[in-house]
Protein backbone atom coordinates (compact mmCIF):
# COMPACT_ATOMS: atom_id res chain seq x y z
CA UNK A 1 0.00 0.00 0.00
CA UNK A 2 2.84 2.35 0.83
CA UNK A 3 4.53 1.55 -2.46
CA UNK A 4 1.36 2.39 -4.40
CA UNK A 5 0.98 5.68 -2.54
CA UNK A 6 4.63 6.52 -3.18
CA UNK A 7 4.23 5.73 -6.88
CA UNK A 8 1.10 7.92 -7.11
CA UNK A 9 2.92 10.76 -5.42
CA UNK A 10 5.83 10.31 -7.83
CA UNK A 11 3.50 10.57 -10.85
CA UNK A 12 1.83 13.62 -9.30
CA UNK A 13 5.23 15.07 -8.54
CA UNK A 14 6.30 14.59 -12.18
CA UNK A 15 3.21 16.47 -13.34
CA UNK A 16 3.90 19.33 -10.94
CA UNK A 17 7.52 19.90 -12.12
CA UNK A 18 6.77 23.61 -12.64
CA UNK A 19 5.26 24.16 -9.16
CA UNK A 20 6.75 26.47 -6.59
CA UNK A 21 10.08 25.36 -5.00
CA UNK A 22 8.57 25.13 -1.49
CA UNK A 23 5.75 22.83 -2.64
CA UNK A 24 8.25 20.62 -4.43
CA UNK A 25 10.39 20.36 -1.30
CA UNK A 26 7.37 19.45 0.83
CA UNK A 27 6.34 16.83 -1.66
CA UNK A 28 9.89 15.38 -1.73
CA UNK A 29 9.90 15.23 2.09
CA UNK A 30 6.61 13.31 2.03
CA UNK A 31 8.04 10.84 -0.46
CA UNK A 32 11.15 10.38 1.68
CA UNK A 33 9.00 9.70 4.76
CA UNK A 34 6.97 7.11 2.84
CA UNK A 35 10.17 5.46 1.62
CA UNK A 36 11.51 5.48 5.18
CA UNK A 37 8.36 3.81 6.55
CA UNK A 38 8.42 1.20 3.77
CA UNK A 39 12.13 0.56 4.40
CA UNK A 40 11.61 0.19 8.18
CA UNK A 41 8.71 -2.26 7.67
CA UNK A 42 10.79 -4.43 5.31
CA UNK A 43 13.73 -4.42 7.75
CA UNK A 44 11.49 -5.57 10.62
CA UNK A 45 10.01 -8.31 8.40
CA UNK A 46 13.54 -9.45 7.45
CA UNK A 47 14.66 -9.58 11.11
CA UNK A 48 11.60 -11.63 12.15
CA UNK A 49 12.15 -14.05 9.22
CA UNK A 50 15.81 -14.39 10.21
CA UNK A 51 14.86 -15.29 13.80
CA UNK A 52 12.40 -17.86 12.42
CA UNK A 53 15.21 -19.15 10.10
CA UNK A 54 13.08 -18.53 7.02
CA UNK A 55 15.99 -17.36 4.87
CA UNK A 56 14.06 -17.05 1.58
CA UNK A 57 11.60 -14.69 3.33
CA UNK A 58 14.56 -12.69 4.68
CA UNK A 59 16.19 -12.41 1.24
CA UNK A 60 12.92 -11.19 -0.31
CA UNK A 61 12.40 -8.57 2.44
CA UNK A 62 16.01 -7.33 2.17
CA UNK A 63 15.70 -7.06 -1.61
CA UNK A 64 12.58 -4.90 -1.19
CA UNK A 65 14.28 -2.81 1.48
CA UNK A 66 17.32 -2.27 -0.78
CA UNK A 67 15.07 -0.77 -3.44
CA UNK A 68 13.83 2.00 -1.09
CA UNK A 69 17.11 2.60 0.81
CA UNK A 70 18.10 6.19 0.12
CA UNK A 71 20.50 7.34 2.84
CA UNK A 72 23.78 6.06 4.23
CA UNK A 73 22.03 5.21 7.52
CA UNK A 74 19.52 3.05 5.61
CA UNK A 75 22.34 1.24 3.84
CA UNK A 76 24.13 0.67 7.18
CA UNK A 77 20.92 -0.75 8.67
CA UNK A 78 20.52 -2.97 5.58
CA UNK A 79 24.12 -4.20 5.99
CA UNK A 80 23.43 -5.04 9.69
CA UNK A 81 20.36 -7.10 8.68
CA UNK A 82 22.44 -8.94 6.05
CA UNK A 83 25.13 -9.65 8.68
CA UNK A 84 22.43 -11.06 11.03
CA UNK A 85 21.22 -13.27 8.17
CA UNK A 86 24.77 -14.54 7.49
CA UNK A 87 25.38 -15.17 11.22
CA UNK A 88 22.11 -17.15 11.54
CA UNK A 89 23.01 -19.20 8.48
CA UNK A 90 26.40 -19.97 9.98
CA UNK A 91 24.73 -21.09 13.24
CA UNK A 92 22.41 -23.39 11.29
CA UNK A 93 25.37 -24.82 9.41
CA UNK A 94 27.33 -25.30 12.67
CA UNK A 95 24.39 -27.17 14.26
CA UNK A 96 24.08 -29.39 11.19
CA UNK A 97 27.82 -30.11 11.25
CA UNK A 98 27.62 -30.93 15.00
CA UNK A 99 24.75 -33.39 14.37
CA UNK A 100 26.72 -34.98 11.56
CA UNK A 101 29.81 -35.23 13.80
CA UNK A 102 27.84 -36.97 16.58
CA UNK A 103 26.24 -39.36 14.08
CA UNK A 104 29.64 -40.09 12.58
CA UNK A 105 31.09 -40.75 16.07
CA UNK A 106 28.24 -43.20 16.81
CA UNK A 107 28.80 -44.97 13.47
CA UNK A 108 32.52 -45.16 14.19
CA UNK A 109 31.87 -46.67 17.66
CA UNK A 110 29.60 -49.34 16.15
CA UNK A 111 32.17 -50.10 13.46
CA UNK A 112 34.93 -50.47 16.11
CA UNK A 113 32.76 -52.83 18.19
CA UNK A 114 31.99 -54.92 15.10
CA UNK A 115 35.70 -54.96 14.19
CA UNK A 116 36.64 -56.19 17.70
CA UNK A 117 34.08 -59.00 17.42
CA UNK A 118 35.42 -59.98 14.01
CA UNK A 119 38.99 -59.91 15.33
CA UNK A 120 38.06 -62.17 18.31
CA UNK A 121 36.38 -64.68 15.98
CA UNK A 122 39.38 -64.58 13.65
CA UNK A 123 41.79 -65.17 16.60
CA UNK A 124 39.76 -68.22 17.71
CA UNK A 125 39.77 -69.57 14.18
CA UNK A 126 43.54 -69.04 13.94
CA UNK A 127 44.16 -70.90 17.22
CA UNK A 128 42.06 -73.88 16.02
CA UNK A 129 43.86 -73.87 12.68
CA UNK A 130 47.28 -73.70 14.43
CA UNK A 131 46.43 -76.70 16.58
CA UNK A 132 45.33 -78.69 13.54
CA UNK A 133 48.40 -77.62 11.60
CA UNK A 134 50.77 -78.66 14.45
CA UNK A 135 49.17 -82.11 14.62
CA UNK A 136 49.49 -82.45 10.86
CA UNK A 137 53.14 -81.33 11.04
CA UNK A 138 53.95 -83.94 13.68
CA UNK A 139 52.39 -86.70 11.54
CA UNK A 140 54.24 -85.41 8.49
CA UNK A 141 57.58 -85.37 10.37
CA UNK A 142 57.11 -88.99 11.40
CA UNK A 143 56.40 -90.01 7.81
CA UNK A 144 59.39 -88.04 6.55
CA UNK A 145 61.69 -89.77 9.08
CA UNK A 146 60.53 -93.18 7.87
CA UNK A 147 61.01 -92.14 4.27
CA UNK A 148 64.50 -90.78 5.08
CA UNK A 149 65.53 -94.10 6.59
CA UNK A 150 64.36 -95.92 3.43
CA UNK A 151 66.26 -93.45 1.24
CA UNK A 152 69.46 -93.95 3.28
CA UNK A 153 69.25 -97.73 2.76
CA UNK A 154 68.67 -97.24 -0.97
CA UNK A 155 71.59 -94.79 -1.20
CA UNK A 156 73.95 -97.27 0.50
CA UNK A 157 73.04 -100.02 -2.00
CA UNK A 158 73.38 -97.59 -4.89
CA UNK A 159 76.81 -96.46 -3.60
CA UNK A 160 78.14 -99.98 -3.58
CA UNK A 161 76.87 -100.61 -7.10
CA UNK A 162 78.34 -97.30 -8.34
CA UNK A 163 81.75 -98.09 -6.86
CA UNK A 164 81.89 -101.40 -8.75
CA UNK A 165 80.90 -99.65 -11.96
CA UNK A 166 83.60 -97.00 -11.43
CA UNK A 167 86.32 -99.65 -11.07
CA UNK A 168 85.19 -101.35 -14.28
CA UNK A 169 85.03 -98.03 -16.11
CA UNK A 170 88.60 -97.06 -15.03
CA UNK A 171 89.96 -100.31 -16.46
CA UNK A 172 88.16 -99.73 -19.74
CA UNK A 173 89.45 -96.14 -19.86
CA UNK A 174 93.04 -97.29 -19.40
CA UNK A 175 92.75 -99.66 -22.36
CA UNK A 176 91.08 -96.99 -24.48
CA UNK A 177 93.87 -94.50 -23.61
CA UNK A 178 96.54 -96.89 -24.91
CA UNK A 179 94.63 -97.36 -28.20
CA UNK A 180 94.17 -93.60 -28.55
CA UNK A 181 97.90 -92.91 -28.09
CA UNK A 182 98.75 -95.31 -30.88
CA UNK A 183 96.16 -93.71 -33.17
CA UNK A 184 97.51 -90.21 -32.39
CA UNK A 185 101.07 -91.17 -33.32
CA UNK A 186 99.87 -92.49 -36.70
CA UNK A 187 97.85 -89.33 -37.34
CA UNK A 188 100.86 -87.14 -36.50
CA UNK A 189 103.01 -88.87 -39.07
CA UNK A 190 100.31 -88.53 -41.73
CA UNK A 191 99.72 -84.82 -40.94
CA UNK A 192 103.46 -84.06 -41.15
CA UNK A 193 103.66 -85.42 -44.68
CA UNK A 194 100.53 -83.56 -45.71
CA UNK A 195 101.83 -80.30 -44.17
CA UNK A 196 105.05 -80.48 -46.17
CA UNK A 197 103.12 -81.00 -49.39
CA UNK A 198 100.79 -78.13 -48.55
CA UNK A 199 103.76 -75.83 -47.81
CA UNK A 200 105.27 -76.47 -51.25
CA UNK A 201 101.87 -75.84 -52.92
CA UNK A 202 101.39 -72.58 -51.03
CA UNK A 203 104.83 -71.32 -52.01
CA UNK A 204 104.07 -71.87 -55.72
CA UNK A 205 100.63 -70.24 -55.34
CA UNK A 206 102.17 -67.22 -53.56
CA UNK A 207 104.69 -66.74 -56.38
CA UNK A 208 101.94 -66.82 -59.02
CA UNK A 209 99.78 -64.45 -56.95
CA UNK A 210 102.68 -61.97 -56.53
CA UNK A 211 103.22 -61.95 -60.28
CA UNK A 212 99.53 -61.27 -60.94
CA UNK A 213 99.50 -58.56 -58.23
CA UNK A 214 102.40 -56.71 -59.82
CA UNK A 215 100.70 -56.76 -63.22
CA UNK A 216 97.45 -55.49 -61.71
CA UNK A 217 99.30 -52.74 -59.82
CA UNK A 218 100.93 -51.45 -62.99
CA UNK A 219 97.54 -51.40 -64.74
CA UNK A 220 95.86 -49.60 -61.78
CA UNK A 221 98.66 -47.00 -61.65
CA UNK A 222 98.14 -46.14 -65.31
CA UNK A 223 94.36 -45.90 -64.83
CA UNK A 224 94.81 -43.77 -61.67
CA UNK A 225 97.09 -41.32 -63.50
CA UNK A 226 94.50 -40.97 -66.29
CA UNK A 227 91.68 -40.34 -63.78
CA UNK A 228 93.74 -37.73 -61.88
CA UNK A 229 94.32 -35.80 -65.13
CA UNK A 230 90.59 -35.93 -65.94
CA UNK A 231 89.66 -34.84 -62.39
CA UNK A 232 92.08 -31.92 -62.54
CA UNK A 233 90.54 -30.73 -65.82
CA UNK A 234 87.01 -31.09 -64.40
CA UNK A 235 87.96 -29.24 -61.20
CA UNK A 236 89.43 -26.31 -63.17
CA UNK A 237 86.24 -26.12 -65.25
CA UNK A 238 84.05 -26.21 -62.09
CA UNK A 239 86.17 -23.51 -60.41
CA UNK A 240 85.80 -21.26 -63.45
CA UNK A 241 82.05 -21.85 -63.52
CA UNK A 242 81.77 -21.13 -59.74
CA UNK A 243 83.79 -17.91 -60.19
CA UNK A 244 81.45 -16.73 -62.92
CA UNK A 245 78.42 -17.65 -60.78
CA UNK A 246 79.83 -15.68 -57.81
CA UNK A 247 80.41 -12.64 -60.01
CA UNK A 248 76.81 -12.90 -61.34
CA UNK A 249 75.42 -13.13 -57.78
CA UNK A 250 77.51 -10.14 -56.67
CA UNK A 251 76.10 -8.12 -59.59
CA UNK A 252 72.54 -9.16 -58.65
CA UNK A 253 73.19 -8.27 -54.98
CA UNK A 254 74.50 -4.83 -55.98
CA UNK A 255 71.43 -4.26 -58.18
CA UNK A 256 69.07 -5.34 -55.37
CA UNK A 257 70.82 -3.08 -52.84
CA UNK A 258 70.61 -0.17 -55.26
CA UNK A 259 66.87 -0.82 -55.74
CA UNK A 260 66.32 -1.05 -51.95
CA UNK A 261 68.18 2.23 -51.42
CA UNK A 262 66.01 3.90 -54.06
CA UNK A 263 62.82 2.51 -52.45
CA UNK A 264 64.01 3.62 -48.99
CA UNK A 265 64.72 7.10 -50.31
CA UNK A 266 61.26 7.22 -51.89
CA UNK A 267 59.59 6.09 -48.66
CA UNK A 268 61.56 8.66 -46.66
CA UNK A 269 60.46 11.36 -49.09
CA UNK A 270 56.81 10.26 -48.78
CA UNK A 271 57.06 10.25 -44.99
CA UNK A 272 58.52 13.76 -44.95
CA UNK A 273 55.78 14.99 -47.30
CA UNK A 274 53.04 13.43 -45.10
CA UNK A 275 54.65 14.91 -41.96
CA UNK A 276 54.68 18.37 -43.58
CA UNK A 277 50.99 17.96 -44.57
CA UNK A 278 50.11 16.88 -41.00
CA UNK A 279 51.96 19.88 -39.50
CA UNK A 280 50.20 22.24 -41.88
CA UNK A 281 46.81 20.71 -40.98
CA UNK A 282 47.59 21.04 -37.25
CA UNK A 283 48.60 24.65 -37.75
CA UNK A 284 45.33 25.36 -39.60
CA UNK A 285 43.34 23.61 -36.83
CA UNK A 286 45.15 25.55 -34.09
CA UNK A 287 44.60 28.82 -35.98
CA UNK A 288 40.87 28.04 -36.30
CA UNK A 289 40.67 27.22 -32.55
CA UNK A 290 42.52 30.41 -31.68
CA UNK A 291 40.16 32.49 -33.81
CA UNK A 292 37.11 30.75 -32.23
CA UNK A 293 38.48 31.38 -28.72
CA UNK A 294 39.19 35.01 -29.65
CA UNK A 295 35.59 35.38 -30.93
CA UNK A 296 34.14 33.91 -27.70
CA UNK A 297 36.41 36.11 -25.58
CA UNK A 298 35.22 39.16 -27.53
CA UNK A 299 31.58 38.13 -26.97
CA UNK A 300 32.19 37.64 -23.22
CA UNK A 301 33.99 40.99 -23.03
CA UNK A 302 31.12 42.75 -24.79
CA UNK A 303 28.57 41.03 -22.50
CA UNK A 304 30.64 42.05 -19.44
CA UNK A 305 30.81 45.65 -20.61
CA UNK A 306 27.06 45.68 -21.21
CA UNK A 307 26.47 44.22 -17.72
CA UNK A 308 28.81 46.77 -16.11
CA UNK A 309 26.67 49.57 -17.53
CA UNK A 310 23.99 49.00 -14.85
CA UNK A 311 24.07 47.81 -11.20
CA UNK A 312 24.03 43.97 -10.64
CA UNK A 313 22.55 41.88 -7.89
CA UNK A 314 23.27 38.25 -6.89
CA UNK A 315 20.36 35.80 -7.08
CA UNK A 316 20.41 32.30 -5.54
CA UNK A 317 17.84 29.76 -6.78
CA UNK A 318 17.50 26.36 -5.13
CA UNK A 319 15.26 23.82 -6.87
CA UNK A 320 14.73 20.05 -7.06
CA UNK A 321 14.98 18.33 -10.44
CA UNK A 322 13.92 14.82 -11.31
CA UNK A 323 13.77 12.52 -14.35
CA UNK A 324 11.24 10.17 -15.91
CA UNK A 325 11.81 6.40 -15.96
CA UNK A 326 14.70 5.05 -18.02
CA UNK A 327 15.71 1.48 -18.83
CA UNK A 328 19.22 1.79 -17.35
CA UNK A 329 20.75 3.81 -14.56
CA UNK A 330 23.29 5.32 -16.99
CA UNK A 331 20.47 6.75 -19.13
CA UNK A 332 18.73 8.10 -16.01
CA UNK A 333 21.94 9.82 -14.85
CA UNK A 334 22.47 11.33 -18.31
CA UNK A 335 18.90 12.68 -18.20
CA UNK A 336 19.54 14.08 -14.70
CA UNK A 337 22.62 15.93 -15.98
CA UNK A 338 20.46 17.46 -18.75
CA UNK A 339 17.85 18.56 -16.18
CA UNK A 340 20.58 20.09 -13.97
CA UNK A 341 22.01 21.97 -16.95
CA UNK A 342 18.51 23.23 -17.83
CA UNK A 343 17.83 24.38 -14.24
CA UNK A 344 21.18 26.18 -13.95
CA UNK A 345 22.86 26.70 -17.37
CA UNK A 346 26.54 27.64 -17.47
CA UNK A 347 26.41 28.94 -21.04
CA UNK A 348 26.46 32.75 -21.52
CA UNK A 349 22.98 34.32 -21.32
CA UNK A 350 22.45 38.01 -22.17
CA UNK A 351 21.84 40.05 -19.03
CA UNK A 352 22.91 37.22 -16.68
CA UNK A 353 26.31 36.23 -15.31
CA UNK A 354 26.89 32.68 -14.06
CA UNK A 355 28.77 32.50 -10.73
CA UNK A 356 28.39 29.04 -9.16
CA UNK A 357 26.36 25.83 -9.38
CA UNK A 358 26.17 22.98 -6.84
CA UNK A 359 24.29 19.66 -6.95
CA UNK A 360 23.38 17.82 -3.72
CA UNK A 361 21.17 14.93 -2.51
CA UNK A 362 21.60 13.02 -5.78
CA UNK A 363 19.61 9.78 -5.71
CA UNK A 364 19.11 7.20 -8.51
CA UNK A 365 16.89 4.14 -7.85
CA UNK A 366 14.50 1.64 -9.36
CA UNK A 367 10.90 2.82 -9.52
CA UNK A 368 7.62 1.87 -11.16
CA UNK A 369 4.47 -0.21 -10.88
CA UNK A 370 4.12 -2.49 -13.90
CA UNK A 371 7.28 -1.67 -15.86
CA UNK A 372 10.16 -0.89 -13.55
CA UNK A 373 12.80 1.63 -14.50
CA UNK A 374 15.42 3.96 -13.07
CA UNK A 375 14.62 7.48 -11.91
CA UNK A 376 16.98 10.14 -10.50
CA UNK A 377 16.47 13.36 -8.56
CA UNK A 378 18.75 16.01 -7.02
CA UNK A 379 18.75 19.47 -5.44
CA UNK A 380 20.34 22.18 -7.66
CA UNK A 381 21.59 25.48 -6.23
CA UNK A 382 22.33 28.16 -8.88
CA UNK A 383 24.04 31.48 -8.07
CA UNK A 384 23.90 34.18 -10.80
CA UNK A 385 24.13 37.95 -11.18
CA UNK A 386 21.37 39.89 -12.94
CA UNK A 387 20.82 43.63 -13.46
CA UNK A 388 19.29 45.37 -10.46
CA UNK A 389 15.99 46.73 -11.78
CA UNK A 390 14.68 47.90 -8.41
CA UNK A 391 14.66 51.48 -9.73
CA UNK A 392 12.72 50.61 -12.92
CA UNK A 393 9.11 51.63 -13.29
CA UNK A 394 6.50 49.30 -11.69
CA UNK A 395 5.22 46.42 -13.75
CA UNK A 396 8.49 45.75 -15.58
CA UNK A 397 9.41 42.04 -15.39
CA UNK A 398 12.86 40.89 -14.29
CA UNK A 399 14.68 39.10 -17.06
CA UNK A 400 15.54 35.53 -16.04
Amino acid sequence: MKTVAAAALTIFFSGMALAAPNDLLDMADKLDRLDRQDFQGQIETADSCTRARNFSCTEAALAKAAKVATSARDRDRLAISRQSLDAERRRVEEEARERERLAEAERQRQIEAENRRYEQEAADARRTADQRRQASLREQNRREQDAAADRRRQRDAASRSAEQERINRQAELANQRIRDQQKVQEDNRRRSAQFEQDRRNRAEADRQAELRRQQAYQKESAERDRQQVAQANTQRANEEKARLERERQRDQERAREQKEREQQAKLEEDRKRKEEDRLKAEQRTQEAKRQEEQRKADERRLAAKAAEARPMKTVTNRSKVNTVQHKTEAEARASLNFEVESACPTRPIPGRTFIDRSVSDTNCRLWGLNVKGYVCDAIVTCVTQIPDRSGDPPGRAIQR
